[in-house]
């Protein structure tokens, strides 16, 4: 049987298949260390011993919650830091209260405001001398930047959960998007939580205070979504 379970600490995961395991190699969430078994109670054993993937004892990846993650440097490097590991997925079912995801979504505003403001302050007076230059340019120059300024928001959310597991506000709040079945949200699921977030808005801002009357406090973006936020573990 194409079964296979990973140890990380003392938590098991699984299972998966060797394509499973494969994949997971590639993208860096796991190494040849990483402990895998056929069976839930083992006998475990190093990744680079199944054949599966190579033995690569100095891969340069470090244990995380969810496997391993790269180690902080770089561009990212303080993210990286301050998101140094991923949420533990499909371990905790406790989900989040109305109160605490509001508090993580007040504070991801007051930091996207603060930091756009931050940007138009350094890019409009570069705007007005580019305007000045080549007048030419100040309808081409305007639409990028209201595009820009519209994708910002998105991009911060999705992108950040997708590759550290967290905003920043639901990273100082402890809790997690995951979905149903427990597992990491793919990128489509984001874009589709978050697309469904504006009609969530433009409801009057009902589909948030649908939440209120869930017991997995769910709003309408989380049920379209098929996603839950839950307590980090």
């Amino acid at each position: 049987m194409d079964q296979w379970f990973i140890k990380i600490g003392d938590k098991v995961r699984g299972p998966g298949t060797r394509q499973n395991l494969l994949s997971a190699f590639q993208k860096g969430t796991i190494n040849a260390s990483t402990q895998v078994a056929e069976s839930e109670n083992g006998p475990w054993k190093p990744l680079g011993d199944t054949g599966i993937v190579p033995k690569t004892p100095d891969n340069p990846f470090i244990p995380g919650s969810a496997g391993n993650v790269k180690p902080s440097g770089g561009g990212a490097g303080a993210l990286d830091g301050f998101f140094k590991d991923q949420p533990v997925y499909g371990q905790s079912r406790e989900c989040a209260s109305f109160i605490e995801r509001f508090a993580a979504s007040l504070i991801d505003g007051v930091i996207f405001t603060v930091a756009t403001t931050a940007l138009t302050i350094i890019v409009t007076p570069v705007t007005v001398i580019m305007v000045k230059i080549a007048p030419g340019i100040a309808g081409a120059l305007s639409a990028i930047l209201s595009l820009a300024g519209m994708l910002l928001w998105p991009l911060y959310i999705v992108v950040f959960q997708q590759k550290w597991g967290w905003t920043i506000g639901r990273k100082v709040m402890k809790m997690h998007v995951e979905t149903a079945e427990g597992q990491k949200p793919s990128v489509q699921v984001f874009i589709v939580r978050f697309a469904a977030s504006i009609l969530s808005s433009l409801i009057l801002g009902i589909g948030y205070l649908m939440a209120l009357g869930d017991p997995q406090t769910r709003t309408l973006h989380d049920k379209m979504a098929g996603t839950l936020v839950v307590k980090d573990k």
